[in-house]
């Protein structure tokens, strides 16, 4: 049985499965009329209707959260700072939150949204002379009150509140968050973000819903109490939570007056350890007044993952599943298994010009042979960058056909770490490398040019880059970690994503066993062109 233990672990968690049509999910042995004797029913309708029911105290008062409103229409309410405002040709969107939030934007046509948008510098907003004239609005820090001016915007369903301040036009187009979350900067920009939420509530009480997105607008609905609202919180990236050190009474006492909030609501709802932390408020809140229900993951593990992390949610029950929508796919999903592979010619004779024009762009040899690796994304060591960093050089003097693409902004130690090595490496291969560590627009043959993305993640809630790079026929290469796994790629999975050593020798060897690269379905040999167009005709959830 010995001998027989270490083959099964490598079927276990290196057999390659073929995915034609999103997920499904795992059913248990045991009957669902057993499990409801047992009192295992919170998949029933039955608790889910006494779940949505209204309570009359106030401690749950939000229990009743996401009602049955007795309207035609409902409310809700979002608030990022990524947006897309489609009248005006105003676009914030540097990630995939914005991709998501221009996609409620346009898709909810059947619900009124009320869309809270910071703006920014750099942009010039179009003066409206239809505008309704809106009073500002005033907020309180370090005990001072500051005003911040409002505009509103309405196009169809959706009622943009726009605010305008010194603190939210010192972000840009290209960096709509502060660059930190845990100075006094930063404090005050959230400070004020929070607190321009809660009175956009106060202003539209027929508002039944707020939708809150990562930590940035967790806090809004403290400034509410005593009075509640139902919240449901997505949770696009748990890594970011939003932290301030609260180790001393005097820097306890500085970020309750920098936040306008009492203490004593600070203890309850937001401190964790000796911590400030905005996303543990939106777990609390939901803890206490929705009975832990509301809290979902953008994919069908990152939920369970989450939970299982971070312990500032595990006051909660569970955190559900709500997986994002592939952007670019829209139409319905038919109960068919799914179309036959047919392979586009003429897309595939036009990719050797956009290889070029990749090339090009990053100032490489423009060789038709070449294989063709882009990285997109934040260099940092959720990303996996520093992995890219360490494993190019030997596949760089392995294989002289490789060239690689390296280009997002640099979040921590590990992205700044690999941009030194990447420079290093750039110059000592010549029009094989180019790093750009910097947030960079980029067009769109970037994506279409390339053969393969690396997604070397520790992590990764969704994985959008992914999806973007396969529906242009790029393959990638990676770790099978939450979101990631559903598109056609080329997946290493190991038990801990956070091990250096382990990760780094299963990115290397995914990139040295030529012989599995294009190698599916139970190792019958598939074409790059039917991989690509397996990507590119592939369906998701």
């Amino acid at each position: 049985m010995h001998r027989c233990f270490p083959w099964l672990t490598l079927y276990r968690f290196y057999q390659v499965k073929f995915n034609q049509i999103g997920v499904t999910k795992a059913r248990g042995l045991m009957p669902l009329a057993i499990l409801r004797k047992l009192g295992r029913h919170s998949d029933d309708a039955e608790d889910t209707v006494s779940l949505l029911r209204r309570e009359d105290s106030t401690e749950n008062v939000a229990a009743g959260v996401f009602p049955l409103v007795n309207k035609n229409r409902r409310t809700t309410l979002i608030a990022t700072m990524e947006y897309d405002i489609e009248d005006w040709a105003i676009k914030v969107k540097i990630g995939g939150l914005g991709v998501m939030a221009q996609l409620m934007g346009k898709n909810l046509e059947s619900q009124d949204l009320i869309w809270v948008v910071p703006c920014v510098g750099g942009i010039d907003y179009p003066d409206d002379p239809d505008e309704p004239s809106v009073d500002p609005m005033k907020v309180t820090i370090l005990g001072k009150p500051y005003m911040v001016n409002v505009r509103v915007h309405q196009l169809k369903n959706i009622t943009y509140v726009l605010l305008d301040a010194p603190v939210f036009r010192a972000q840009s187009k290209s960096e709509p968050y502060p660059p930190r979350m845990d100075d006094l900067d930063s404090a005050i920009y959230y400070s004020a973000w929070n607190q321009c939420i809660a009175l956009t509530i106060k202003r539209y009480p027929t508002i039944d819903l707020y939708h809150i997105n990562d930590y940035h607008g967790a806090l809004a609905p403290l400034y509410l109490l005593p009075q509640t609202i139902p919240v449901a919180l997505s949770l696009h990236n748990a890594e970011f939570q939003g932290l301030w050190p609260m180790r001393t009474p005097k820097e306890r006492q500085e970020v309750c007056s920098v936040y306008n909030l009492n203490p004593v609501i600070v203890q309850r709802y937001v401190q964790f350890g000796s911590v400030f932390n905005l996303l543990h408020a939106g777990a609390s809140y939901i803890r206490i007044h929705q009975r832990g229900f509301g809290a979902v993951g953008v994919s069908k593990k990152y939920g369970k993952r989450s939970w299982a992390r971070y312990p500032i949610f595990w006051g909660l029950d569970e955190i559900g599943q709500l997986p994002n929508p592939d952007p670019s796919d829209t139409a319905a999903l038919s109960d068919g298994q799914g179309s036959p592979i047919v392979i586009d010619e003429q897309f595939e004779s036009g990719r050797a010009e956009l290889k070029r024009q990749a090339q090009e762009w990053a100032n490489l040899d423009q060789r038709p042979d070449a294989e063709l690796l882009v990285f997109v994304g934040r260099w940092s060591m959720q990303k996996g960058v520093d992995l890219i960093a360490d494993v190019m050089p030997a596949l760089l003097e392995e294989n002289d056909k490789v060239q690689l693409i390296c280009v997002g902004p640099v979040i921590d130690l590990y992205g700044k770490f690999a941009a030194l090595k990447l420079s290093a490496i750039m110059k000592k291969y010549p029009g094989r490398v180019y790093s750009k560590p910097e947030f960079t627009a980029l067009p769109p043959y970037i994506f279409s040019g390339a053969e393969f993305a690396l997604i070397p993640s520790r992590d990764e809630p969704f994985g959008l880059v992914a999806v973007e790079f396969g529906r242009k026929g790029a393959l990638g290469i990676g770790a099978r970690v939450g979101g990631l796994g559903q598109m056609v790629s080329h997946y290493y999975c190991s038990a801990q994503e956070f091990h250096y050593v382990l990760m780094l020798l299963c990115f290397a060897e995914t990139f040295f066993a030529d012989s599995t690269l294009f190698s599916l379905a139970g190792g019958s040999p598939w074409s790059p062109p039917a991989l690509r167009t397996c990507c590119i005709s592939s369906r998701r959830p």
